[in-house]
């Protein structure tokens, strides 16, 4: 199993894409457009699911930008700490203050 996680593929997604290609090398690649997934019957001309990635992100703008400014209870933060959001993960990922 290889756990992605959302913050790391949206601040960092060429690191991700490497650790899953990595994980799984048969994929060979996660450009749409190399496999396939940019014109499935399913995928019109411009839908966003054909997109790579960073695409993807530049295309949605500041609405996928993430900030440290949420407030939360004791009980949250104990379940982000089980889910691998440490203190040393919220120190090492690239956010905006």
């Amino acid at each position: 199993m290889h756990i992605v996680k959302y913050e790391d593929l949206i601040t960092d997604p060429y690191t991700v894409a490497k650790q899953l290609l990595n994980f799984l090398p048969e994929l060979e690649s996660l450009d749409p457009s190399k496999n396939g997934l940019h014109d499935a019957p399913y995928v019109g001309p411009n839908d966003s699911r054909g997109k790579s990635l960073t695409d993807f992100i530049q295309l949605k703008g500041d609405h996928y930008k993430l900030t440290r400014n949420a407030s939360i209870t004791q009980y949250e933060e104990e379940l982000l700490k089980e889910c691998g959001y440490t203190t040393t993960w919220w120190n090492n990922i690239s956010m905006p203050n």
